[in-house]
């Protein structure tokens, strides 16, 4: 726990900017999140044999590990902003 504190003491700047880096990350998924999930929500009710399936792709989706995914997506994606927002999105 030292460590930690003496890197936040150390260099503030770089704390901040991760901080702030891992906020944009997480607020796009979220954002891209809703986008798409409201409306295929309205478009599920209407069809629940198709949200059926939907629910079950998913529902195993789900079950993947986060890291997994991120290795996976590191692969095809390379490193940086837009394979962590996917994961996330996913």
């Amino acid at each position: 726990m030292g460590d930690f504190f003496g890197i936040l003491a150390q260099k503030p700047d770089m704390v901040l900017t991760a901080v702030g880096q891992h906020v944009l990350i997480s607020l796009t998924a979220v954002l891209l999140g809703i986008l798409v999930a409201v409306p295929a929500g309205i478009l599920l009710t209407r069809r629940p044999k198709v949200a059926s399936v939907v629910l079950a792709v998913f529902g195993v989706v789900n079950t993947i590990p986060s890291l997994v995914l991120l290795g996976a997506a590191m692969i095809v994606l390379g490193l940086g902003f837009v394979p962590a927002v996917a994961v996330l999105f996913v």
